[in-house]
């Protein structure tokens, strides 16, 4: 028997960012404590890495370089909330 199809409640709501890892790494376990607690979050790339038309392959270290964990908004206060006890919380990518 199929299951019925996931329903986005998000609808004309944005990702916003709670977080900033060093790579994918570190991305992916911010991603899990989040998921575990039921937040639904996605990694987005920043500056080059993979390959890229005309430059070869970058590669930004050990797991790809830095990377933003985004949310939905109405999301966005509790993942921080989970989020505050970790090294990468209200880290900024730009420092």
């Amino acid at each position: 028997m199929a299951s019925a199809p996931e329903v986005d409640h998000h609808e004309g709501e944005q990702m916003v960012q709670v977080a900033f890892a060093r790579d994918s790494v570190e991305g992916g376990i911010l991603r899990g404590l989040l998921e575990q607690e039921g937040i639904r979050s996605l990694l987005k790339p920043t500056g080059i890495s993979g390959p890229q038309v005309g430059y070869g392959v970058f590669y930004a270290g050990y797991g790809g370089g830095g990377q933003r964990l985004m949310v939905w908004e109405s999301e966005a206060d509790e993942a921080r909330a989970l989020l505050a006890g970790t090294p990468v919380a209200e880290r900024d990518p730009e420092a």
